[in-house]
């Protein structure tokens, strides 16, 4: 059995938005629009998908290329957009937002992917069924990614990455993983994954994996029918002895109490 899950800690706003209208384009040349003031404080994501384009608004010139992504609110100033070269292929979302995290009228690069054309085609496969709400469900979901992408580019910190790195190892190979192999996975020494754990987790990596094992024996213990037995066996304690020891002291409880309350 394998499971993976993950729990809100800490609360978050949500992107509350609402969907108007989306336009995907493989322009040709002629491709040239003027366009009036939008009468709302409407905003506008625009990912380029291929070609190169060129828009004008505000007294802000870009000149776009496969990758680039603007989310732009024009509000009251007429824009300016066409191609440059012989083709320009485009996602062009309007939609309303009161509140935004991230930066208008500014340009990012991105790497595009199948998954967020994917996400893209969802978005204007709903709307076309006439079923609003889901697609502007689906629009968070691009901008969520996009919001990710772009932080995750301008705040790249190496140090971090590599503990994400570790972390992953640690969930898909829970139950026989090692300290010495997640330092050899990730390419640092012992010493150095300890700095590093004590630094991002608040513990030594051996800590780490051990409160990991403990939240999926909770889980194990409270949403299956295995025995205790079996939950120590599956997360790779050397006896049930070991594991009902270390989960007392930790939990407060021994399993078995633990689980009937």
């Amino acid at each position: 059995m394998f499971v993976d899950f993950s729990e809100v800690r800490q609360k978050e706003e949500s992107l509350a938005l609402k969907i108007d209208c989306v336009y995907h384009l493989e322009a040709d040349a002629s491709y040239q629009v003027y366009h009036k003031p939008f009468l709302s404080e409407k905003k506008v994501l625009l990912m380029v998908t291929g070609g190169n384009g060129f828009l004008s608004m505000k007294g802000k010139e870009f000149e776009l290329k496969q990758g680039d992504v603007l989310l732009l609110c024009p509000g009251e100033n007429d824009f300016f957009y066409r191609t440059i070269g012989e083709r320009w292929d485009f996602w062009w979302f309007e939609f309303y937002s009161e509140d935004f995290l991230w930066e208008m009228d500014k340009c990012f690069h991105i790497k595009p992917d199948f998954l967020l054309g994917s996400q893209c085609e969802t978005c204007i496969t709903l709307l076309k069924q006439g079923k609003a709400g889901y697609a502007s469900s689906a629009l968070g979901g691009v901008l969520a990614e996009l919001l990710y992408r772009i932080g995750r580019a301008e705040n790249r910190d190496e140090k971090k990455e590599l503990f994400y790195k570790a972390q992953q190892m640690i969930h898909q190979k829970l139950p026989i993983v090692t300290v010495a192999q997640v330092a050899a996975a990730t390419g640092t020494g012992e010493r150095e994954l300890r700095s590093l754990f004590w630094e991002y987790a608040g513990c030594s990596p051996k800590k780490y994996i051990m409160c990991e094992k403990l939240e999926m024996a909770c889980f194990l213990l409270k949403n299956t029918s295995k025995s205790i037995g079996e939950v120590s066996e599956e997360l790779g304690f050397s006896s049930q002895f070991h594991f009902s020891r270390v989960f007392k002291e930790c939990v407060g409880n021994s399993p078995s109490i633990w689980r009937r309350k």
